[in-house]
């Protein structure tokens, strides 16, 4: 942040740096020794200084971060402080240990950047111990950052203490889940670059036939059936009537999207760039984004029925996705009578005119979604769980970890959102 005001001489700027990664590992170390001490011990002590000691580095070092570390800061510092004025009991201090653990990995982290700004000879016990290293920092990254991150958001008692402590005042309250949420999404973020790193250096380097659009568009071919699949598995047991609107919903994407895909598939044999307004993609790609919107109202449709809520819900869905649609069509017409095409190259116009049509569908989803997350269940767990698939989808699209392959990512995120919204109709 710092550096953002003062223009430092590339070498004052390279001590900075230098600095900040020994302050780093040394906090990082200190703070894996105290959560080694109390698995040893089971000490609450050690980790109630805890946060004090993150909170006071995370302070200093707010004034030299730079980019995403500068969200991360102030959303730790968020926690840290909330950890301090609310969550004094021994068993609270217990509850929040993933919080603390994400710091383990800042050591693996510095080290790894040691290893990589290393200049000297390299032999190959340094290449083992770097590999070694990296391995540790990458497994760790998604075991205490990810998955035991997501199991805290997951847990109902973490809503139910922090409802407790914060809930007399609203400002507080929200500050206390942007906290939470926003270091779980940075998390993610920095996950996904890291994904794009490995699929680089794996998958694009050892097996490249396999980052190919036209693979990712043969997968994608059969991937959303596996939604009609899942939904049906969890309507099956506890069926309502009502669920049919979903099936319904599902099944006709599933069927719109596999003819899109598989006429992309077939077009990219002949073809190296996609145009949506050749003869063969035009009519697959309106049916796709029809279906699309379908699939997201009658998702909606289907919860407003069964929990009884509002009509409106429906009836302002209509409205937004009949907007969009009409929107989308009016695009369509006038770059058919302009004689313009719809290509995706990498042109900055076929950028802007792809984000266009994508934002046409996108946002009626979200909005659904949104909706669905606010008024559709009491349980956090639940609406946790919508809210970090529809954050994971939005940074997989701005990300793009996986290159090619990326929508088939995409269509995985939704198998999960799925499963998710069935967990909804069956409350």
């Amino acid at each position: 942040m710092l550096q953002a005001l003062v223009k430092f001489k590339p070498e004052t700027e390279e001590k900075i740096y230098n600095y900040e990664r020994v302050i780093s590992f040394s906090i990082a170390l200190l703070t894996t020794l105290c959560l080694l001490s109390y698995k040893v011990t089971n000490d609450v002590y050690v980790l109630k200084v805890l946060p004090y000691i993150i909170f006071v580095y995370i302070f200093l070092d707010l004034s030299i971060a730079k980019g995403s570390t500068i969200l991360h800061h102030i959303f730790s510092l968020n926690c840290c402080y909330n950890n301090i004025k609310y969550f004094v009991n021994d068993t609270y201090h217990l509850h929040f240990i993933p919080l603390f653990n994400t710091e383990i990995t800042t050591v693996f982290l510095i080290i790894k950047l040691w290893m990589d700004g290393y200049t000297g000879k390299k032999n190959a016990l340094f290449n083992v111990l770097s590999g070694i290293n990296e391995f540790l920092f990458l497994s760790l990254f998604f075991k205490f950052r990810i998955y035991d991150y997501y199991n805290l958001l997951q847990n109902s008692e973490t809503y139910t203490i922090i409802n407790h402590y914060t809930s007399y005042n609203l400002i507080t309250n929200t500050t206390a889940y942007i906290g939470l949420y926003g270091l779980y999404f940075i998390n993610i973020y920095w996950f996904s670059i890291i994904c794009k790193k490995l699929y680089k250096q794996i998958i694009i380097k050892f097996v490249p036939f396999i980052n190919t659009d036209r693979f990712a568009e043969y997968v994608l071919t059969f991937t959303f059936y596996i939604n009609f699949y899942i939904a049906y598995l969890r309507y099956f047991m506890n069926f309502n009537n009502y669920h049919y609107f979903d099936l319904f919903g599902i099944f006709v994407l599933s069927i719109a999207s596999g003819n899109y895909h598989y006429s992309k598939y077939r077009y990219l044999k002949h073809n190296s760039v996609i145009n949506i307004t050749s003869n063969e993609l035009l009519e697959p790609f309106i049916y796709d984004k029809y279906a699309i919107h379908l699939r997201s109202f009658l998702a909606l449709t289907t919860l407003s029925l069964i929990r009884s809520t509002s009509q409106k819900f429906i009836f302002f869905s209509i409205g937004y996705h009949g907007i969009s649609l009409a929107s989308l069509n009016m695009n369509i017409i006038k770059t058919l009578f302009t004689n313009n095409k719809i290509v995706y190259d990498e042109t900055e116009n076929s950028k802007k005119i792809s984000k266009k049509i994508e934002a046409l569908a996108s946002i009626p989803c979200l909005i659904d979604t949104i909706m669905i997350i606010c008024y559709h269940t009491n349980k956090y767990e639940l609406k946790s769980e919508l809210i970090i698939i529809s954050v994971a989808v939005g940074l997989i699209l701005s990300v793009n970890p996986f290159y090619n392959l990326n929508h088939v990512l995409l269509h995985l995120f939704l198998i999960l959102q799925t499963n998710c919204i069935s967990n909804y109709a069956l409350q």
